[in-house]
């Protein structure tokens, strides 16, 4: 398995509802588990829809942060950094892929395999 490309996204489970981590603390848990997190590309406040698609605009065009030669970005997600409810997850937070990052064949559903993740905590 190639934890270089593990991005870990964390449910608590001990939270009255099911919750995601605060961004800070996800990322202290990836520490402790000695996983990367996505670069932070931007970290603040109030902000502003006019401002959120000028930037989204200037992502598009940004080189990828993760990619080992040079390519485009490959998207980001735009989430609030507190904890988000699950069921709140789709108004707190949304995703950009820019077109032609992801290529499926037309018959993927097909030959399409549940990954198994075996590894220890």
């Amino acid at each position: 398995f190639n934890w270089q490309v593990f991005v870990i996204a964390a449910l608590r489970l001990d939270a009255p509802t099911p919750t995601l981590y605060a961004w800070d603390d996800l990322c202290a848990l990836a520490r402790s588990l000695g996983l990367p997190t996505p670069p932070v590309l931007h970290r603040g406040s109030g902000v502003q829809e006019v401002w959120l698609e000028d930037w989204a605009q200037q992502q598009q065009l940004a080189p990828s942060l993760l990619a080992a030669r040079a390519a485009p970005s490959e998207g980001f997600v735009v989430r609030e950094a507190g904890e988000i409810e699950l069921g709140a997850w789709g108004e707190r937070s949304s995703k950009y892929v820019r077109k032609g990052h992801v290529q499926t064949a037309a018959d993927f559903h097909r030959k399409w395999k549940k990954a198994s993740f075996d590894f220890p905590l």
